[in-house]
């Protein structure tokens, strides 16, 4: 029994660092986020996603934490002792994380107005910056900004009377309580045999759960930094007009709404499966360049690793060559790109 609560104070330790230090791989501004940034003019700004790590000393906060609850190092603890321990250990990391958050801000300068979220207790902090606010806080050694769906991916629609975003509001207050959605945005609006709007891609989430990296394939786009957050696990999803209802994007690509693959393939970041000569498009060039390094003709791409080092995975994909997602890059998958292609 007491190795049993020793393993479970260790997991709980464990647990608690990897908050405290997840992500912690260098800064870098995507590609998609510069294209934005060039095309916006200097006073604009425009939703920024940022994570903050800190490289807290996991002793001191050890240290802390057994001072704060009476307890002694090294001895074994109950299990109401664990988890007293475990959630006062939390506690500690998150104040230390909601001080670092607010001298980023200071750091910077932003407004209160231009302040979207900034959780107290986590590092996760969405800040509307210019161009110059961007580059600045790229140059901080803490901070990694994310791309998923921290940029606008078409314009967005007009407002009008059938914008859903209180419908988006409503479903994400029946299903959670005190929820505040933190993002909304109408990405397309697909329209039935009668010209009517029957679905509605959305990217949109809430601070229920702050959204945190996640890699997933929706499709044949490679999305790696999408976000998990409440209530889509891949930060998008699909209005369902017709029957009153949203269903994230994964499932709605299983359900077969008509046009949703293509539409996503085109609307959504990230990169293709099977994209072998980096225009952003699947055609029978491709499937020749794939079809070469297969024969030994030409060496694959050295960008054709899907990198994971961030995130979860839930693919067996770990090449963009390898079009059936089957974990290898062989023949096979250069069949089922042609077919893909003639199918268009």
């Amino acid at each position: 029994m007491k190795k049993a609560l020793s393993i479970l104070l260790a997991i709980a330790v464990l647990l608690s660092c990897m908050t405290i230090t997840a992500f912690a791989t260098g800064t870098k501004i995507s590609d998609s986020l510069l294209q934005v940034m060039k095309a916006m003019p200097d006073n604009e700004r425009i939703e920024t996603c940022i994570w903050l790590y800190y490289q807290h000393d996991a002793d001191l906060i050890e240290h802390k934490t057994f001072e704060e609850c009476g307890l002694t190092a090294g001895t074994c603890m109950t299990l109401e002792e664990v988890d007293i321990y475990s959630k006062t250990y939390n506690r500690i990391a998150g104040e230390l994380e909601a001080a670092g958050n607010k001298a980023l801000i200071e750091k910077v300068g932003v407004a209160d107005e231009d302040i979207i979220f900034c959780g107290t207790t986590s590092p996760l902090v969405i800040l509307r910056l210019t161009k110059e606010e961007i580059y600045t806080i790229a140059e901080l050694d803490e901070v990694q900004i994310l791309d998923y769906g921290d940029t606008v991916l078409v314009n967005e629609p007009t407002p009008s009377s059938d914008s859903y975003r209180s419908r988006f509001e409503d479903y994400c207050d029946q299903q959670f309580n005190d929820v505040e959605v933190l993002r909304y945005k109408e990405l397309y609006r697909h329209k039935d045999k009668n010209g009517e709007t029957d679905w509605v891609l959305i990217n949109g989430y809430t601070n229920m759960e702050y959204p945190a990296p996640l890699n997933t394939i929706i499709g044949n786009r490679v999305i790696l930094l999408g976000s998990c957050g409440v209530p889509f696990d891949s930060g998008y999803g699909v209005y369902d007009v017709k029957n009153d209802t949203f269903v994230d994007a994964q499932s709605a690509s299983r359900k077969g709404y008509d046009g949703f693959v293509k539409v996503f393939d085109e609307l959504g970041s990230g990169r293709l499966l099977g994209d072998l000569d980096g225009d952003d498009q699947l055609t029978i060039i491709d499937a020749t360049v794939m079809q070469r390094c297969q024969v030994g003709v030409r060496d694959y791409p050295t960008d054709d690793e899907i990198r994971v080092d961030d995130g979860l995975w839930s693919y067996s994909a770990k090449y963009y060559s390898d079009f059936d997602r089957d974990g290898t890059r062989s023949i096979l998958d250069v069949t089922k790109l042609q077919r893909y292609l003639i199918d268009l």
